[in-house]
């Protein structure tokens, strides 16, 4: 299964509820009780939205090798790209960076994504799971073990 940005960045995050959900779900992959993978993108993600929010160079740096060694990275392609340029034409809601995780996540046939992103939702293929749904969380590492 695909793990969005958002995921680490949650678990990094104030909101609570949403920061004990993705720690959990992080974990899981650590342990190796969830199988988890990523598109390479989502390290510049992190790293780019922690050094926003903190202004900490170092720490998002950390941060950013922190996420890229719980998963399984995935590099981007001239092939991922030419799809997710034609996944962000198709999908209205979907943005370019997540059109790439799309790409990503279909071409190397995972069929889930954890993420919060509603972006997602409706994409032939691909079923978003939200990392605050306990049971659907709880349901996939069952599966994963």
């Amino acid at each position: 299964m695909l793990l969005d940005s958002n995921v680490f960045l949650h678990a990094l995050g104030s909101d609570a509820a949403l920061r004990a959900a993705c720690t959990s779900i992080i974990d899981a992959v650590s342990e190796d009780r969830l199988a988890g993978e990523a598109a390479v993108v989502i390290i510049n993600e992190i790293v780019h939205v922690r050094h926003r929010r903190t202004g900490d160079r170092r720490r998002a740096v950390a941060d950013g090798r922190a996420a890229a060694q719980v998963v399984l990275l995935h590099p981007i392609d001239d092939v991922d790209t030419a799809s997710a340029l034609d996944a962000f034409q198709a999908h209205e809601g979907l943005q370019m960076n997540d059109a790439v995780l799309v790409a990503v996540a279909l071409r190397h046939g995972l069929t889930t994504i954890l993420s919060t992103d509603r972006g997602f939702d409706g994409i032939p293929g691909l079923r978003r799971v939200d990392p605050a749904d306990a049971e659907a969380v709880a349901a996939l590492v069952a599966s994963s073990g």
